[in-house]
């Protein structure tokens, strides 16, 4: 059962959730970059940075919906999260086992951009906001192979924790 939906109030949820999503698109990018320089397995370095490219391309997506719906990013958002981003890069470097737990960290986080952006799309629906909706699909699609690719590795990872135990 549908509820009646006030246009106008949709319509300001739906530039809070890109506002957000810009935001979270920048502390993703910012992390795929502390940990492409953190992590010496080229493999996983290679994934980081083809995922750091497509994120910059979810970037432009974000801030171009934002640009038609006559809106900006909101630069607060964007603050915290980058401080977010930088502690969690210190974060990652002092650990043991990091590249491990840094994959499993990478998963979790897929999986919660994934989770936003199904949100992002079905808002958008209902605010009748097509081209949000179809940006919101884009970057999920991106987002569920990223997590693929992450679960394919995992073996690859386990070998990698084990290696650092042993040299470690």
């Amino acid at each position: 059962m549908a509820i009646q939906v006030d246009q106008e109030m949709a319509r300001e949820k739906v530039v809070r959730y890109l506002q957000s999503a810009h935001a979270m698109e920048q502390q993703s990018l910012d992390s795929l970059e502390s940990l492409a320089k953190l992590t010496e397995d080229e493999q996983f370095e290679h994934a980081l940075a083809l995922h750091a490219n497509e994120t910059r391309e979810h970037l432009q997506l974000l801030e171009g919906r934002l640009a038609e719906l006559g809106e900006g990013t909101s630069s607060v958002k964007d603050a915290q999260n980058k401080l977010m981003a930088a502690m969690s890069a210190a974060t990652a470097s002092m650990r043991p086992d990091s590249e491990g737990k840094n994959a499993r960290d990478a998963y979790i986080a897929e999986h919660l951009e994934i989770a936003f952006y199904e949100m992002l799309e079905r808002l958008a629906l209902r605010a009748g906001d097509e081209g949000t909706s179809d940006v919101a699909r884009r970057i999920c699609q991106n987002e569920r192979a990223t997590a693929e690719k992450i679960a394919s590795m995992w073996d690859h990872f386990v070998e990698l924790s084990l290696r650092e135990t042993t040299m470690g």
